[in-house]
């Protein structure tokens, strides 16, 4: 688990150096729930789309931050 918090962490910083309004996944594995992702800051997206996506928007003044 810890190595999957550090990636999604490593992911945040290059969305924000990057100076990105969102990313955004497409989860297959059923070992990680919808309720982690939500407690994580990620939110359901595309519901009419096949598989579970999901998005991450950043605020705009963490986006410029850096």
């Amino acid at each position: 688990m810890s190595s999957f918090l550090e990636c999604l962490r490593v992911l945040d910083e290059i969305a924000v150096h990057k100076r990105a309004a969102a990313i955004v996944c497409d989860v297959h594995s059923r070992r990680i729930s919808d309720r982690l992702l939500l407690r994580l800051g990620w939110v359901a997206h595309c519901p009419q789309l096949h598989g579970r996506h999901w998005i991450k928007r950043f605020e705009r003044a963490e986006r410029f931050d850096a």
